[in-house]
């Protein structure tokens, strides 16, 4: 499907790589899900969560504070929701964080996560050696999410006749969905669409170093997610190969 598209693409596209990983930095405080959550502690005295928040671009954001006396790891979130029609399911959520005695750490779950679900959160469960904690926060509900951000871009697809003949991607931050419509020749072809690939917990990616069709490359998609491990909490560079250099992205 994807045969003749051109790895000009992948140096071009990825310029949304800085745009979705500089978005995620827009984590500012704009609505209480709840001041306080209600719920019990299970197997667990040391970790509570102080408050759930709702980021405004559909994330949430969770205050965990470790009452204890040493430092305990966060290995995995589940969270509990309804579906419009009314079933009960649980997302899975990997992570690994580590919060110090008396401490309160800060985890957001990007919006991009989110959009797996559809339906209504009613509880959360951090999970940790130590034990587990359950919140249950104000249902809140994901059908009503923040409004979806579309980013769209336009790639050249001929070097040797520029200014011809082009690709088009739209791309929802919100959800990870993007449409391409492409223009080796003078008729327009697709939309080929997908849901674009997330690298986790990574500072640089290696896509191939020679030509291959886009069906042999690790990720066959014109877009690439990567998530900014710091959490926008400090500068962070992101380094991509491909067979037409090194590109270096500063957040």
């Amino acid at each position: 499907m994807k045969k003749g598209i051109s790895p000009v693409i992948s140096i071009l596209l990825l310029i949304l790589v800085a745009i979705a990983a500089g978005v995620s930095a827009y984590v500012w405080i704009t609505k209480y899900v709840g001041e306080s959550t209600t719920g019990s502690i299970t197997s667990s005295p040391y970790l509570t969560c102080d408050a759930v928040q709702i980021l405004p671009s559909g994330g949430i954001k969770l205050f965990i504070r470790n009452l204890g006396s040493a430092d305990i790891v966060i290995d995995k979130l589940y969270i509990y929701y309804t579906t419009p029609d009314k079933k009960e399911k649980i997302f899975d959520y990997d992570c690994l964080y580590k919060v110090g005695s008396m401490e309160v750490l800060e985890i957001t779950i990007p919006a991009l996560d989110l959009s797996v679900i559809n339906g209504t959160i009613t509880s959360i469960k951090i999970s940790s050696k130590q034990g587990t904690v359950f919140i249950v926060p104000k249902k809140i509900e994901l059908l009503t999410r923040a409004k979806s951000t579309y980013i769209i871009l336009k790639a050249d697809r001929n070097r040797v006749n520029p200014g011809v003949y082009f690709h088009w991607v739209g791309f929802n931050y919100n959800s990870g969905d993007y449409e391409l419509y492409d223009n080796t020749t003078n008729i327009v072809q697709g939309p080929y669409s997908g849901r674009a690939p997330i690298l986790r917990g990574i500072n640089e990616y290696t896509i191939t170093t020679s030509w291959v069709p886009w069906n042999q490359r690790p990720i066959d998609s014109p877009i690439v997610i990567v998530v900014n491990p710091t959490q926008a909490s400090q500068d962070w560079i992101f380094t991509w190969h491909d067979p037409h250099g090194t590109f270096r992205f500063y957040l």
